[in-house]
């Protein structure tokens, strides 16, 4: 087997596109147009279901956010940490489940 190389600056810049995305997706400006749009409608049932949304878009857009966030962790400390060789993995792998002979 041959071996395996992770390239690890792949990972980091895949880890700062992802940070990226988290950080526009906080910044959205989706929940406050929500509520913009209703002030516009004042008394109708379209205004308060999208006053209503406001907060719920909002939970929304921080948990995408954070979700980005704990990708981008993820991915960097695996570039961090990740070396690996397929053939020391098939080896422990055998080791588990040997080859029926």
């Amino acid at each position: 087997m041959g071996d395996l190389w992770v390239d690890r600056g792949i990972l980091r810049a895949f880890a700062g596109c992802v940070d990226e995305c988290a950080s526009t997706i906080e910044s959205s400006d989706l929940p406050a147009t929500f509520g913009r749009l209703a002030a516009l409608m004042p008394g109708s049932s379209t205004a308060f279901v999208a006053a209503a949304a406001d907060p719920v878009l909002q939970k929304s857009v921080d948990e995408m956010a954070a979700g980005y966030h704990s990708m981008g962790s993820a991915v960097r400390v695996g570039a961090d940490t990740y070396q690996a060789r397929d053939d020391e993995l098939a080896s422990e792998l055998d080791a588990i489940v040997p080859e029926s002979r």
